[in-house]
């Protein structure tokens, strides 16, 4: 967290702050942090349903997003490219990037 001893500054803050008022002093936290923080926690074995958009990078991979913007990479989902599938969380990793979700169709995929 990046805070601010003093007054609020004549400008607006800077792109990557938002300010917030705390007795006429401001406190400035980065938007990438309070993104993260209102993303849903998923964990290895959590289910959930995702359309499979593009090919991921390696061969046979799928790829999707969440709402929130959080890309999803399904195992073996490049033959469900079009689908909304329901698959099974195996992996979870915070990157500089973001968040990324690895994941495998359901048996019934």
């Amino acid at each position: 967290m990046v805070t601010h001893a003093g007054p609020f500054p004549a400008g607006p803050p800077a792109a990557a702050t938002l300010a917030a008022s705390e007795n006429g002093h401001y406190v400035g936290y980065a938007l990438n942090d309070l993104a993260n923080a209102v993303k849903s926690v998923l964990i290895p074995g959590e289910g959930l349903s995702v359309k499979v958009i593009q090919e991921g990078k390696e061969p046979g991979q799928g790829v999707g997003y969440l709402d929130d913007g959080t890309m999803v990479v399904i195992e073996d989902g490049r033959r469900l490219i079009n689908q909304q599938v329901d698959v099974t969380v195996t992996k979870v990793l915070q990157t500089a990037a973001g968040r990324m979700i690895f994941a495998r169709p359901d048996r019934s995929a």
